[in-house]
């Protein structure tokens, strides 16, 4: 199944049980994709070289995404879980 879960807050125990079903999901053997929204993207912490969100960098782990990008998520996938 392809699972698209969309993360907008910056909720600990939201985030944490939202990356726990991401886990969960992969040991199933599903397809799935993770796409931070408004508050979401500022989860990875702006000190973070990977994601820098306050420069809009992008790179492997965190790319820089449009609404065509999300579009493309819901779209495709057979399920979208929001937190």
């Amino acid at each position: 199944m392809k699972i698209a879960m969309v993360i907008s807050q910056t909720i600990p125990e939201l985030v944490f049980n939202a990356f726990r079903m991401a886990n969960f999901s992969r040991k199933e053997k599903d397809d799935g994709n993770v796409f931070l929204l408004a508050e979401g993207v500022e989860l990875d912490g702006t000190n973070n070289p990977k994601c820098d969100v306050r420069n809009r960098q992008s790179s492997e782990l965190c790319p820089l995404s449009t609404m065509k990008d999300l579009h493309s998520l819901i779209r495709d996938a057979d399920r979208v879980v929001t937190f």
